[in-house]
């Protein structure tokens, strides 16, 4: 007697319907390591953001606003020397 005889119908489906879930058990958990693995990198480059605008911040922004407070308090004493300048001027006139 064969074996393929002793195997119904109904037998073949169940072993058929577990195979392709089986299959689809397997893809499901590549995938979600795939993910896993992806929100990980995607955290390190994140963190790695944050740390170059933190050196830009402390780099480039700080410096420029030293610079902008420094011209907010020289600004006064340029504008009464060029005032004094132009009034020297027209007076020699």
């Amino acid at each position: 007697m064969p074996i393929a005889s002793a195997i119904s119908t109904l037998d073949l489906l169940y072993l058929v319907l577990s195979m392709g879930i089986l299959v689809l058990v397997v893809l499901f958990s590549v995938l979600i390591i795939h993910l896993v693995l992806v929100i990980r990198d995607l955290r390190k480059i994140s963190n790695t953001a944050g740390d170059i605008t933190q050196k830009f911040h402390s780099m480039i922004l700080t410096p420029v606003s030293f610079v902008s407070k420094i011209s907010e308090n020289l600004a006064p004493h340029v504008e009464d020397f060029i005032k004094k300048k132009f009034e020297k001027k027209a007076k020699k006139k």
